[in-house]
């Protein structure tokens, strides 16, 4: 009977254990990265992509986002050959994270706004060298800010919402697997009370 009745404390202290080690679990998430900082716009450079063209796309945006600022081709080809010998007019590869400054996309684009019109004459010659157009290259250029815009958002939607789902789902693991160990718990306690009262009554 002695032994019964420490065996039976045995399976309450590894209860009791259990119970606490599932109290004290917690789970890490990740944070997810940012597509753009405060101080660049950031790419992921394409098969094709240089830096001049991110520069361009940075600096419409930059045109897009900005009421008083309304460049044309010529203005844009000077103001991303501006932006990118201040960068160094750096080699790109497939994959790579390209920061294009902020400052200095507003700094070039406000001074290729300034242009007076025979500078932007001598641009335009470099922009119809570059196959680019007064009438298509807003136009060209907004729908890709805006399809990754869109898909930045989405994206971001989608992930923080499953994110969610994801710690409702653990949460709700945990506190089904913490009732489960309670259960168990307030089983044995039950049935060592059980069988020492029983126990005692046989000894009487």
């Amino acid at each position: 009977m002695k032994f019964l009745k420490k065996s039976l404390f045995l399976s309450l202290a590894f209860g009791l254990s259990l119970l606490t080690l599932s109290l004290v679990s917690q789970t890490k998430t990740s944070a997810a990265s940012q597509a753009e900082t405060e101080a660049n716009y950031v790419y992921t450079a394409q098969p094709g992509d240089s830096y001049t063209e991110l520069a361009r796309a940075s600096i419409i945006r930059y045109d897009l986002d900005t009421e008083d600022v309304d460049l044309n081709a010529a203005q844009v080809t000077a103001a991303e050959t501006w932006v990118t010998q201040a960068a160094g007019s750096p080699q790109i590869y497939v994959g790579q994270e390209v920061l294009v400054s902020k400052d200095s996309v507003q700094k070039y684009a406000d001074q290729a706004a300034s242009l007076d019109d025979s500078a932007k004459g001598r641009w335009q010659v470099y922009a119809d060298k570059g196959s680019i157009t007064n009438g298509e290259l807003k136009d060209k250029v907004r729908d890709t800010v805006s399809e990754v815009a869109a898909k930045t958002a989405a994206q971001k939607a989608k992930d923080e919402a499953s994110k969610n789902d994801q710690e409702e789902k653990q949460d709700d693991k945990k506190a089904s697997r913490r009732w489960v160990i309670v259960a168990i718990v307030v089983l044995l306690v039950l049935s060592a009370v059980t069988l020492i009262r029983s126990s005692n009554q046989k000894d009487e």
